[in-house]
Formats: C-alpha cells, sequence, structure tokens
C-alpha cells in the first residue's frame, strides 16, 4: 500500500501530532547541545576524565533504562499528565545542575544519570532518548492509529534528528557554560506543549493484552531489545571519545561531523514506511543492523580517518532506519485501540 499525500495531510491533522512534534524539537535541540560537548567537558575538567566518562555514560544508561521501564509500567496503568510532564523536567533539571552548580564528580555524575546522556544524546536514538521514550510511544499508541503510525514515528524521529542536528551546531560556536543554559531553556520549552496535549491521551484505558502469542512475541522483543541495546551501549556513547583520544579530532570539526551524520540519519528516517512495505520488520532489521555492525567493526579495526569519518556519518543511519517499523510493531502488537 501507497503511502500518498492524502495520506500525509491525514497524519499532520491527527491530534496530538503538532504536540509531540514540537516536544521532539526542542528535545532534540537540548540533546545536540550535548552530545558532543559533553565527552570534551568531562576529559578537561576532570583528571582521569576517561574512565569518569566511562561511568557516567555507565550511570546514564542503567538509571534511563530502569527509571524508564518502571515509569513506563507507572504509566499504562495510571496514565497521567503529571507524571508526562514530570518526566520530561527531568531533562531540564539536569541541564540545571550542568549550569548553576558546581563542576564536581558528584553533581556530573547525578546530572547524567536526571538526563541519561549516554541515552539521551545518542544519534543512533534519533537524538531524543532517555527517560521520556517509553511514555512517547505509549502517547503515540494511544493517540495515532495504527496505519499512520510507522508514518508518525518516522517524521517525529526525522524531526528530532534535524533539531540534534541545529544543537550540534550550535555547539560548535559556543563555550560549554553557555550550551548548558541553552540546553536548559531548550528542555523548558519542550515541556510546554505537553500542558497541551488531548485528554484522550490520558483518559485512554491501558491497552489490552493476551497472554498467548502477543506476550511471546512481546517477549522476543525485550530479548532482541536487550542485546542491542547491550552492544549499543558498549559502543555508541564512546564512538565521539574515540575520536577525541586517539585522532585528536577538534570540538568544532567533531561538532560538524555529527551534524551531517546527524542529517544523513534524519532524512534516511523518510525512507522507513518504504523499507516497512518492502521488506517487513525482520529484514530490514536484519539488513540494516548488519551492515552496522561491518561499519562499527571497520571503525575499530581500520586506523585511517577518512574511512573512519565517513562510516561514523553513516552510522547512526544504519542503526535508526528500522526504528519506526519496530516501534510500529511493538504498539501493534500491545494491542492499543485503533480508532
Amino acid at each position: 500500500m501507497e503511502y500518498t499525500l492524502a495520506d500525509m495531510r491525514d497524519t499532520l491533522s491527527l491530534p496530538g501530532f503538532w504536540h509531540l512534534f514540537w516536544f521532539r524539537v526542542f528535545r532534540g535541540i537540548a540533546a545536540g547541545v550535548i552530545v558532543v560537548s559533553f565527552p570534551y567537558f568531562v576529559l578537561s575538567a576532570f583528571n582521569h576524565g576517561h574512565l569518569l566518562l566511562g561511568i557516567f555514560y555507565a550511570v546514564g544508561t542503567l538509571v534511563t533504562a530502569a527509571a524508564g521501564f518502571f515509569l513506563g509500567v507507572w504509566f499504562d496503568r495510571h496514565p497521567t499528565r503529571l507524571l508526562t510532564i514530570g518526566t520530561a523536567l527531568l531533562l531540564a533539571i539536569s541541564f540545571f545542575i550542568f549550569a548553576a552548580l558546581p563542576h564536581t564528580w558528584f553533581f556530573v555524575l547525578l546530572a547524567s544519570a536526571l538526563a541519561g546522556v549516554s541515552a539521551t544524546g545518542s544519534m543512533a536514538g534519533g537524538g531524543v532518548g532517555g527517560i521520556a521514550v517509553p511514555l512517547q510511544g505509549a502517547l503515540v499508541a494511544r493517540l495515532i492509529p495504527s496505519q499512520y503510525r510507522t508514518a508518525v514515528y518516522s517524521l517525529l524521529t526525522f524531526v528530532a534528528g534535524i533539531s540534534l542536528a541545529i544543537g550540534i551546531g550550535i555547539s560548535s560556536t559556543h563555550n560549554i557554560e553557555t550550551l548548558f543554559i541553552i540546553g536548559f531553556i531548550a528542555s523548558v520549552a519542550s515541556v510546554i506543549p505537553l500542558f497541551f496535549l488531548p485528554r484522550a491521551a490520558f483518559d485512554a484505558p491501558a491497552p489490552a493484552t493476551e497472554k498467548t502469542a502477543q506476550t511471546k512475541a512481546l517477549f522476543d522483543f525485550s530479548i532482541t531489545g536487550l542485546l542491542n541495546g547491550f552492544s549499543q551501549g558498549l559502543t555508541v556513547p564512546f564512538l565521539i571519545p574515540l575520536f577525541i583520544i586517539y585522532y585528536q579530532t577538534p570540538r568544532g570539526d567533531m561538532s560538524w561531523y555529527s551534524f551531517a551524520a546527524s542529517v544523513v540519519s534524519s532524512g534516511a528516517l523518510l525512507l522507513a514506511p518504504w523499507f516497512d512495505r518492502r521488506w517487513g520488520l525482520v529484514q530490514s532489521m536484519i539488513i540494516t543492523r548488519g551492515a552496522g555492525i561491518i561499519a562499527l567493526l571497520c571503525i575499530a579495526l581500520i586506523r585511517f580517518f577518512p574511512l573512519a569519518i565517513f562510516l561514523f556519518i553513516i552510522f547512526p543511519t544504519l542503526r535508526v532506519i528500522a526504528l519506526p517499523i519496530q516501534q510500529r510493531a511493538i504498539t501493534d502488537i500491545a494491542g492499543p485501540a485503533d480508532t
């Protein structure tokens, strides 16, 4: 089934779409200003910065995974606007800590945990991640009919990636203290649209699930996500530090390389509906994730800067292009209403 201009108009007129759109825009900008700058900040501000950077990333990832899971389960049972807004505000609180409190390892660790820095700044997640991801998915499942979800996920992740690129571009021209303030303003702005989300996002009943094939399918997705998340946590947050440490790449140059990677991956996301029709979920994931593994191995094993930068730019595309298809499949299996 072809995705037509009429379908696009219908998608853009769906209740709640523009609220989520602007939420992703401002949150993407906030993520962009920190994704490149954070490793430079840690490596320059602390002794043993290499070790601390790994600890900050690990804590951010673990807290994001645990809190995201429990908040997602709680939202399914008690969907409230207050919970959604409170979760989204954690990123703003993190930037406030960065901007206003002393740069001790404790406060940086706390801010990293609240923001989920290694997840929020991950280009492989479309630039917007962290604790709010499960709630974003739940809102889409409650507001968007099934036939539009792949397109909506593609558009929202696309705009998040473009916003991430804008944030990265900003980070190349300002000092770190100014970037923390910009990130705080952008993350606060991202919360404002959530105050005006349609009531249906919170009044709809929790999706009903059957304890049969659906449960098994979701378990399979969980195992896949566990393995994928483990591999991503070991690699993606450390791609930029690799270029900092091994190639001594200046922050301004690294910002523009990351900008290019974000723009390319964001544009590629618009191909997700075509991938969905052409290959479906399983083949799309095998093709793109397999190519991503090869690219990652080449970055690690072939120490040639032009090739490494080229692969760095295309790697996020290979990681994210199947994500909208996967997100649509998960929400369909979970059984939200298709009205």
